[in-house]
């Protein structure tokens, strides 16, 4: 991204980097914004260290050296001065013109310490590669000489007309901490800033957008953890005074939560609610610890973290073998910890974060059309496969049509945001190489295969509660309703004579399985003619007002004598 070429070529990909944005340490008090002009050859002033904003940035200085030649230089030079770079001429010894040019880089990447030195040479190699007499000389890692300030983002708001009364003062602090009262302009100041100071920034910002308007528009500081108080260069996270032990450990516990939740009773499940409520108060302190905030707004905060955590151990864990209880609690937090973190290295000063308002409803739209469309799917198999009754022959509420789509959408979603992390982690670590078209596609494969696998195993769930069903209905018992498909055993007989019976004869002595119909016909499921059949046998279906069906009573269930009117 040195340049507008690199952006038109093989790094305008979905997880380019945009363009850094450069402020200086001296200058506190400055709006984050593109870099001004530099002199090229402008001395180097302690304090006036310019850096990207945000973590991961890293300096490499190469030293460049071409032949001496005014016209080639001024071209070198242009090509390799960008946003995140820039260009100087290292003093000369004299006019001996035989002696190189030799040229200061200093280009900035996203990623690791370990491999920056050899993706700024590949960078600066691609760049100059028409240049054969261009060479880079040398390559050093920059140690920043001091910590960056750091910054908090600002969010402009429309006051809310609403929200005066006591009870409702504190939904109104809620719906503006969560962005819903935002119009889409914002701007980065240092972490000390007020929000006088942020009132006067949005004020003299000339980039377009709603104007501010005093007592239609206000401020507010995006939710984000506090400033980190301990120094990364010297303190590991593991130590304690990062907090990070804490959180994976409350994680740790979470999990188990969701697993032991799904194997007590239900009584005992409301005790939990206490614990977790204090996980949620936790979370939420740390994740809006960057200001004062109500307490509602910490709470819902801490909740959606907690909730998505036992959720995902109530799922992922409560039907797994007691071999792999342990294994797998105590893996899961660190898995979904590397997931997060290599996420968020995957989407930050992207392109997806850059155009984050509008890529949301372009993926959130389509979901109340694609998970109807996939539970019908899962209801087909249960009820066409199995049975042979067609689903729209069956009144299903419709609220199950979205819960019998959600256990495999969670575990797609789960996939998607591994695949992600792992996408993430290649970027931070410069895509091996050059093997960032192979890491692209081998991510997409594993993503695709395990996306197949979660549909396969889905369908396998489905016929296995149905064959569940069919085995109950064969020994006379009523089967267990699966995501809102009751089927009942049911006497049936006709009250017309010789009624058109597809599939037939209708039985008259022993019950049949019925689920609960939708239109004007009964559909049955004969249990002891599917035993007799070697292959599977439809399913008859009658005209609903040519027959009458009753629920047998008696202990063996005939039908002969238990005929109600």
């Amino acid at each position: 991204m040195l340049n507008s070429s690199i952006r038109n070529s093989d790094w305008v990909t979905l997880f380019a980097p945009e363009p850094a944005r450069r402020r200086t340490v001296s200058d506190s008090t400055t709006l984050i914004g593109p870099r001004g002009p530099e002199t090229p050859n402008r001395a180097e002033e302690e304090g006036d260290y310019v850096v990207p904003v945000g973590f991961g940035w890293r300096c490499v200085t190469l030293t460049v050296a071409m032949p001496r030649n005014d016209a080639e230089e001024a071209a070198v030079r242009k090509v390799l001065e960008g946003p995140e770079s820039t260009v100087r001429r290292l003093a000369d010894d004299g006019e001996d013109t035989e002696r190189p040019v030799r040229l200061k880089v200093e280009l900035w990447v996203n990623g690791s310490k370990r491999g920056a030195c050899r993706e700024a040479e590949r960078r600066v190699d691609r760049l100059t590669a028409d240049r054969p007499s261009v060479r880079v000389t040398g390559t050093t890692l920059r140690q920043r000489r001091g910590s960056v300030p750091p910054t908090s983002r600002w969010h402009m708001y429309r006051i809310p007309t609403w929200g005066q009364h006591f009870l409702t003062s504190p939904l109104k602090e809620l719906w503006v901490a969560a962005g819903g009262a935002d119009v889409q302009r914002s701007v980065r100041l240092p972490i000390t800033s007020s929000a006088e100071q942020a009132e006067a920034a949005f004020k003299r910002e000339d980039g377009g957008g709603v104007p501010f308007e005093e007592g239609v528009h206000s401020v507010r500081r995006g939710i984000a953890p506090a400033a980190d108080p301990s120094d990364r260069a010297e303190t590991p996270w593991w130590n304690i005074r990062t907090g990070t032990p804490l959180r994976l450990a409350s994680i740790l516990a979470i999990v188990v939560c969701g697993w032991v939740a799904r194997s007590v009773p239900w009584p005992w499940t409301a005790a939990f609610a206490l614990p977790l409520a204090a996980a949620s108060w936790y979370w939420g302190k740390w994740l809006t610890g960057n200001a004062e905030r109500s307490w509602l707004v910490r709470f819902s905060a801490g909740s959606m973290v907690v909730l998505a955590i036992v959720i995902t151990g109530y799922f992922m864990l409560g039907s797994a073998p007691s071999s792999g209880i342990t294994a797998s609690t105590v893996l899961f937090p660190v898995g979904a910890w590397l997931a997060a973190l290599g996420s968020w290295h995957a989407c930050r000063s992207s392109r997806v974060a850059q155009n984050a308002v509008a890529l949301s409803p372009v993926l959130i739209l389509p979901l109340p059309w694609v998970i109807p469309f996939f539970a019908q799917f899962l209801q087909s198999g249960y009820l066409h496969d199995n049975f042979g009754i067609p689903t729209s022959a069956v009144s299903i509420d419709p609220n199950w049509t979205y819960l019998i789509a959600l256990r495999p959408a969670f575990f797609c979603a789960c996939v998607i945001f591994i695949c992600l992390g792992m996408t993430g982690w290649a970027r931070y670590f410069y895509w091996n190489g050059r093997g960032k078209a192979y890491a692209i596609a081998m991510i997409a494969c594993v993503a695709a295969v395990y996306l197949l696998t979660i549909i396969v195993a889905s369908l396998q769930g489905v016929s296995e509660a149905a064959s569940r069903a069919a085995d109950s209905a064969v020994a006379g018992r009523d089967p267990d309703p699966y995501f809102g498909i009751n089927g009942n055993l049911f006497c049936i007989r006709p009250v017309v004579n010789d009624p058109a019976v597809t599939n037939g004869p209708l039985p008259k002595d022993y019950p049949v399985l019925v689920f609960e119909r939708a239109g004007d016909e009964v559909w049955a499921w004969d249990p002891r003619r599917e035993v007799s059949s070697v292959a599977p046998s439809p399913a008859l279906h009658v005209k609903a007002d040519h027959v009458t069906t009753w629920a047998p009573t008696s202990g063996e269930r005939p039908c002969a004598g238990d005929q109600k009117g």
